[in-house]
């Protein structure tokens, strides 16, 4: 796998070493917060993250999310964050199982999407990074790139989705209504694409 990827990336070097990069944060130490990070448990006391945006090394404070829709020509949406300001005091600031699906919690409660507010060129480092991961990772009709920014302003790229949740209040179509695009015909342009791509 890691071969094939690596033949398939021969010019993506600098994209495929940040991926790398944001797995091996991937594996963290669960001891400060075992209630909180329920994943499966590997040798030496590591938790493996299996849902890439929950990565998190304390230094990554910020969610920011960057969505596509196209093959050749991409449509840019909005970015999306997660604000996680109502979380608990002390609580790790990332998307876990709760906070995700379990709306009764506090994670749930804590946590909420909104369109990011950026500074434009904040926006365009963004977005380049996204588009790249995009590109290295052939990503087909659409997809969400998930991103951390932390507080010296690198940028890490913790999932690229291409198959992210098309659910109405889920991100990728809150994006796709704040560029103009309603659900259905958000919908219809996905099908649009993948009919072109087998002409």
């Amino acid at each position: 796998m890691l071969l094939e990827l690596s033949d398939a990336l021969a010019g993506d070097i600098e994209v495929l070493s940040n991926i790398l990069k944001c797995l091996l944060h991937s594996v963290v130490q669960s001891e400060a917060h075992p209630q909180n990070l329920n994943f499966p448990r590997v040798e030496g006391g590591q938790n493996l993250v299996h849902h890439a945006e929950v990565v998190v090394s304390q230094q990554l404070v910020k969610w920011r999310g960057r969505v596509f829709i196209g093959n050749d020509e991409l449509t840019v949406l909005p970015p999306i964050e997660i604000d996680f300001s109502g979380l608990p005091e002390g609580a790790p600031r990332i998307l876990d199982h709760r906070a995700k699906w379990v709306k009764r919690s506090a994670e749930f409660k804590g946590t909420k999407a909104l369109v990011a507010d950026l500074q434009q060129d904040l926006r365009a480092q963004l977005t380049g990074v996204a588009v790249a991961a995009y590109r290295a990772l052939r990503v087909r009709d659409y997809g969400r790139i998930d991103l951390r920014l932390t507080s010296a302003g690198e940028i890490y790229v913790i999932e690229v989705n291409a198959s992210c949740y098309l659910e109405k209040s889920a991100e990728f179509a809150m994006a796709a209504a704040v560029a103009g695009l309603e659900f259905q015909a958000l919908v219809n342009r996905l099908v649009e694409l993948a009919v072109e791509r087998y002409g």
